[in-house]
């Protein structure tokens, strides 16, 4: 047996349309929920409650009109959405819950012409900057690297906690592109994306490069500042294997969340 829409809703959702004067033609697009689960349903009609409550405020919005469904009414809803603080997965499930609804306005009531989400974009999550370390973190990963005692791991921590090197220009820096000496150094970098840059080496970075390039056991054959037993270049994959080792455990996520491909922040 079909159910009324009164039935199929709960009273929360019922509660959201009374007293509206668009409350029927939500009533009836509420039948067309059926088939979805009860708390789908809720809010989805919860989603258009809100909008329409918005656009009732808008000028001339005293009574509802579908034609006020316009493309700029959703940009303008979603952008204050944003602005209000709600996510970007929210945003696109109102998007998605309008479309819905204004579909079934054109194909079932024609009352719209146009589907007024069609066009509209949500903006993609912004890229955060990392985080900077706390000085308690800063204290855990240096002490684990001098722990580990590797000549070549403190040239690489090094590299990437003082001078802000990505991965990818550690493991293809070479012998040509690092002037290191006993008081002072730079280094010519940048491999990825063709984008090369000059860094002043301070000293906290400077030495233990220094001191791998003297006697850190790299392949002397090799044109690579960095290199391995297996190859002549220390690969990107070998640089986060050596994070990974036993004993860095506890700073293997704070050392990749600041010395990324992509994005450093300072020490």
């Amino acid at each position: 047996m079909k159910l009324a829409p009164e039935t199929f809703m709960t009273s929360d959702a019922a509660g959201l349309l009374a007293g509206t004067a668009i409350g029927p033609l939500l009533v009836e697009y509420a039948d067309t929920l059926r088939g979805k689960a009860a708390g789908t349903a809720d809010a989805y009609l919860r989603v258009l409650r809100q909008l329409l409550a918005w656009l009732a405020e808008r000028p001339g919005g005293d009574q509802f009109d579908p034609r006020q469904l316009t493309r700029t009414a959703v940009e303008v809803y979603l952008a204050e959405l944003g602005i209000a603080g709600y996510s970007i997965s929210h945003r696109a499930r109102v998007k998605a819950v309008v479309s819905g609804f204004a579909r079934w306005l054109i194909e079932e009531k024609a009352l719209l012409r146009r589907n007024p989400t069609r066009g509209v974009a949500i903006p993609a999550q912004p890229v955060l900057a990392p985080r900077q370390l706390s000085p308690d973190q800063r204290y855990v990963l240096r002490t684990l690297v001098e722990r580990e005692g590797s000549v070549r791991g403190a040239a690489l921590f090094a590299l990437g906690y003082w001078v802000g090197c990505r991965v990818s220009d550690a493991a293809w820096l070479r012998l040509e592109h690092a002037h290191v000496g006993p008081k002072v150094g730079w280094l010519h970098v940048g491999y990825k994306g063709g984008k090369s840059r000059d860094l002043d080496l301070v000293n906290e970075a400077r030495r233990p490069l220094f001191h791998y390039l003297e006697q850190g056991g790299r392949d002397p054959e090799s044109p690579f500042v960095f290199t391995s037993q297996r190859s002549d270049r220390l690969t990107e994959a070998g640089v986060h294997y050596w994070f990974r080792k036993p004993g860095h455990d506890l700073g293997y996520t704070g050392v990749l969340y600041r010395w990324h491909d992509d994005a450093l922040s300072g020490p």
